[in-house]
């Protein structure tokens, strides 16, 4: 019966780590295909914010074009930068599912904190995107933390299960 009831919580966690897997894969391609799609209209939005500006700076404004290119340039840059970091972030973080069961508590923390980080430098980078998203970023960090303390109880468990294992072996061994 005691056989039984340890299975069936072992069972509990692995459909946890299979649930951090799951988020893990949504998380990864979403970050991925979102910051892939900005990454490749980086232009079109620096172009947008250069005419807002132009515009704010009413009819008369006189822009130098030659500056102006080179600006565009460097913020094209700067912008492509941000947004491949953050879909090799994204890609990190389909990494960190496939490999999951290899190594649960070390990938689920670091996937965990590549989120958070991930979150807290857009946070920087923009205040108002904190606000943005808010309960979808919630309802990711209560499943990955959900899925520590799985991972960790998978881990123990595992462990063991190789201890008593390794132990029977030595009664067998004892024996002949």
């Amino acid at each position: 019966m005691m056989a039984e009831l340890e299975s069936l919580a072992q069972s509990a966690r692995v459909g946890h780590l299979r649930s951090a897997r799951t988020t893990l894969f949504i998380v990864g391609v979403l970050t991925l295909l979102v910051n892939g799609f900005m990454f490749v209209n980086a232009s079109a939005e620096v172009d947008a914010e250069i005419n807002k500006q132009i515009q704010a700076a009413g009819p008369g404004a006189v822009v130098n074009q030659v500056e102006m290119a080179e600006f565009k340039a460097q913020a094209v840059n700067q912008v492509r930068l941000i947004y491949g970091g953050a879909a090799a972030l994204g890609l990190a973080f389909i990494l960190l599912g496939f490999f999951i069961y290899a190594a649960p508590v070390p990938i689920v923390v670091t996937g965990l904190v590549l989120y958070i980080a991930g979150n807290g430098i857009f946070a920087l980078l923009d205040p108002a995107s904190l606000g943005r998203g808010i309960v979808m970023k919630a309802i990711v960090i209560i499943l990955m933390a959900k899925a520590v303390q799985a991972a960790i109880a998978y881990q123990k468990e595992t462990a063991s299960a190789k201890n008593k294992a390794g132990q029977d072996l030595e009664v067998l061994d004892e024996a002949d």
